[in-house]
């Protein structure tokens, strides 16, 4: 039976489209046909309901994602969507989270030292990261692209006094520069920056699944919603992990978390890749290993372009 255009509302057409209205909602963009004005009490009750509806998502989400590996994917492909948290909402606010409690802080009394006084501190020798104090200049470079010299003039100087076929070249002589630029430590801009390897590990994790799987016939979206499902169930278990260290700080229970975290991310992988890919169970194993080696490659990868990056245009 068809409904009755005037029995939901008085409006022809929808107030924010000006779509015409048949039933309770706009068929065009979905605004409710009826609406009045919202007093204190009624908008209170609407921001609860809304609250506990993503808060039942929420839930039900993690405890799907937990106790069926795979289970979140297989669903999305499938079309059953609804009930849970949108992927990319599910993955900024696990990561968000993650990178507020789970990352190590800097110690607040060793990050307000200025860099003038930096030279009563014992600087760690240069290696990868490499850190002079000399004469306060608080300078920061990369293992031997560190310049000898304590300051930009001095550095300059000594350039000029060089032949030109012995001075550096025009990126080294960049580099070199910029690490007297750095009033900052390194290490605590590369921990405020280190999320965003994660953005690039994320289409290069699902391009490898697309590579090792393409028998399957998934789409390259399909890889990238089980890499984004993955990736957050990780940062979950590494956040858990990490709050309980901060509990009990001891080696040992350390050693015990971390192999635990490590064997669990293993056969999470593994039980989500078989019922996403199903296949047998040494193919699985072995494309897994393959998956992870590969992965660590451009882990590392991603980790030093990043420091690169951060130490040329920051």
């Amino acid at each position: 039976m068809a409904f009755k255009k005037k029995t939901y509302h008085k409006e022809e057409n929808c107030l924010n489209c000006n779509y015409p209205l048949v039933g309770q909602y706009c068929g065009h963009c979905g605004q409710k046909a009826f609406l009045h004005k919202d007093s204190f009490g009624h908008m209170a009750l609407h921001f609860i309901g809304d609250y506990f509806h993503y808060d039942s998502k929420f839930w039900l989400t993690i405890k799907t994602m937990f106790t069926k590996p795979g289970q979140l994917t297989k669903d999305y492909i499938e079309g059953k969507r609804v009930k849970y948290l949108n992927p990319i909402q599910l993955y900024i606010f696990v990561t968000t989270v993650f990178f507020i409690f789970g990352m190590p802080k800097s110690n607040d009394e060793s990050s307000s030292i200025s860099v003038q006084n930096r030279n009563e501190i014992t600087a760690p020798p240069k290696g990868v990261l490499g850190y002079s104090t000399e004469s306060g200049s608080g300078q920061i470079g990369i293992g031997p692209w560190t310049p000898n010299e304590t300051t930009k003039i001095e550095y300059d100087s000594v350039q000029n006094s060089l032949p030109e076929n012995q001075r550096d070249g025009f990126i080294l002589k960049h580099i070199r520069h910029k690490s007297y630029d750095h009033t900052e430590n390194l290490g605590e801009l590369f921990s405020r920056n280190f999320s965003k390897v994660f953005f690039l590990l994320l289409p290069f994790f699902a391009l490898l699944l697309a590579l090792l799987f393409r028998k399957k016939k998934l789409y390259y979206v399909d890889h990238i919603i089980f890499s984004i499902h993955f990736h957050a169930f990780v940062f979950i278990l590494l956040l858990l992990g990490s709050l309980l260290i901060k509990i009990i700080d001891h080696s040992t229970f350390i050693f015990s978390i971390s192999i635990a975290t490590i064997l669990g991310i293993g056969v999470y992988l593994f039980q989500s890749l078989k019922l996403i890919y199903p296949s047998q169970p040494f193919k699985i194993i072995i494309k897994q290993t393959i998956l992870f080696a590969l992965y660590f490659i451009g882990f590392i990868v991603s980790l030093i372009f990043l420091i690169i990056f951060l130490f040329l245009f920051f």
